[in-house]
């Protein structure tokens, strides 16, 4: 399925808003909403202080949460 430009920048803006909700929730409900929405995406949560790689993939994201396992970033690609 091809998506039109506009279609293209309302998914863009859902994906935005749904990961700004993300900040402050808990890692594994955040990490559930995620694969709920965009079910081709690998979740993964991480340390906020953790090590990880720079390669950048589009169907990655990662949820970094700190000790209490509040997300703590704005999920994004990569």
């Amino acid at each position: 399925m091809v998506l039109s430009r506009r279609a293209c920048s309302l998914l863009l803006c859902l994906a935005c808003v749904t990961a700004i909700s993300l900040v402050g929730m808990d890692k594994d409900e955040a990490k559930a909403k995620l694969e709920r929405a965009f079910p081709n995406l690998k979740v993964f949560t991480v340390g906020q202080d953790r090590v990880v790689t720079m390669d950048y993939r589009r169907d990655r994201v990662r949820i970094f949460h700190n000790n209490e396992g509040s997300v703590v970033r704005v999920p994004r690609l990569g």
